[in-house]
């Protein structure tokens, strides 16, 4: 049996559009989603098909924060920490 080896250079090269525009995507389902004030676990359900439980809570906690964070530092939503102290993430509404 032979090992065969790809390119990880040349499966990127092809497979960037693809990713970007799954990433635009998924960026604007969240967008959308978020009309009213959401921690992020209440937004797995949107980010992942999988149940989410404590063998991969992290990833996902970790994947939808950098996700959310993106979004606000590009100005399309805002976070705000409720009176519980939990931070909860909110579409900007635009004038």
């Amino acid at each position: 049996r032979h090992t065969r080896y790809i390119s990880v250079t040349r499966v990127q090269t092809c497979a960037l559009p693809i990713f970007k525009a799954h990433h635009a995507e998924r960026l604007d389902r969240l967008v959308e989603a978020l009309v009213t004030p959401q921690k992020p676990t209440e937004l797995f359900g949107l980010m992942f098909r999988r149940e989410i439980g404590p063998d991969n809570m992290t990833m996902a906690m970790a994947e939808t924060l950098s996700h959310l964070h993106l979004l606000e530092a590009g100005g399309r939503i805002a976070r705000a920490r409720g009176a519980d102290g939990v931070w909860r993430f909110e579409r900007r509404h635009r004038p």
